[in-house]
């Protein structure tokens, strides 16, 4: 649908150059979308709704790893220090 990709390019935009949704319900008319702005709202709730849970699942896998990662470099660097090798 043509809503989903307009809310993800006003996602991207800074906070005052946004349009609303008032005005992509506005646009949609024009194009002949005959549902309510309620429908319009609701979609975007759940479109954010399902963009945060993304962000936040991937956001936890990526820090588990970095730290996992970091201990690591952490203990090679330590003991290249002390003149040990960690192969």
């Amino acid at each position: 649908m043509q809503l989903s990709g307009w809310i993800k390019v006003e996602a991207s935009k800074p906070r005052k150059q946004r349009r609303n949704l008032r005005q992509l319900h506005l646009d949609l008319k024009e194009l002949g979308y005959e549902e309510s702005y309620d429908r319009v709202a609701a979609f975007a709730r759940q479109w954010k709704a399902g963009q945060l849970q993304w962000v936040n699942s991937a956001s936890k896998r990526t820090d588990r790893a970095s730290l996992v990662e970091m201990k690591q470099h952490k203990n090679k660097k330590a003991a290249k220090y002390r003149g040990f090798s960690m192969t």
